[in-house]
């Protein structure tokens, strides 16, 4: 991306993004043994998306869609 406001050299990996909204906040807010990944146990909290986003081109990504939202296992959205 460009343009006024975009600073490069403060974007993070496409991993790290993923950490941020998973696996790093739930471990701010003290939930890790619940939240944060899927494992056996935890509650699952998830979204399937229509593309794979740690794969694909970056300009295709925001292309993708969510295809179904899992929250406390029961399923909230399906497209």
């Amino acid at each position: 991306m460009t343009g006024e406001g975009w600073h490069p050299e403060q974007a993070v990996s496409r991993e790290d993004a993923l950490k941020m909204f998973t696996t790093w906040s739930a471990h701010a807010a003290f939930e890790e043994k619940d939240k944060g990944s899927i494992e056996v146990g935890k509650l699952a909290d998830f979204t399937v998306l229509s593309r794979d986003i740690m794969k694909i081109p970056e300009a295709e990504i925001l292309e993708t869609q969510n295809e179904m939202t899992v929250i406390g296992g029961e399923i909230i959205y399906f497209r």
